[in-house]
């Protein structure tokens, strides 16, 4: 099921992102982190495949839902890794709300794996960066 769950957001983000609600902070920790600076660049990029390896960690109740007495909700969290780049995604799917059918997502945490290697992540965005972007020549 998590792994379906995934494939159904990746889809969602790909063909109906105005079906996906994104936390700020997601956004801002996408642009500081991975330099895709847009609401919009964020969801092309998970739904046009540009995770790799995507492995289901952990499911977890969402402890901020606001309807949590008539919706219990769960978030599905994952670690994946393009480029040599860790990610730690968090989705939940919304299908009601108080009441309500909507039959949204949320995209509610995209940033380093807690467990990442920085002083790895450091170098690659290092050898990233070309001295050449520099020279005005």
């Amino acid at each position: 099921m998590p792994n379906n769950l995934f494939e159904r957001f990746k889809i969602a983000c790909r063909k109906n992102p105005a079906d996906v609600l994104v936390e700020p902070k997601a956004v801002k920790d996408a642009r500081e982190i991975y330099q895709l600076y847009t609401e919009k660049e964020l969801l092309k990029f998970i739904g046009n495949d540009g995770l790799k390896n995507v492995r289901h960690l952990n499911i977890t109740e969402w402890r901020n839902n606001p309807d949590k007495k008539n919706n219990p909700l769960d978030v599905y969290d994952y670690h994946c890794k393009t480029n040599g780049i860790p990610y730690y995604i968090a989705i939940i799917f919304i299908p009601t709300f108080f009441g309500k059918t909507i039959n949204k997502w949320k995209l509610k945490s995209f940033h380093l794996p807690d467990d990442a290697n920085l002083p790895m992540f450091d170098q690659l965005a290092k050898l990233s960066h070309s001295p050449l972007e520099d020279n005005d020549e």
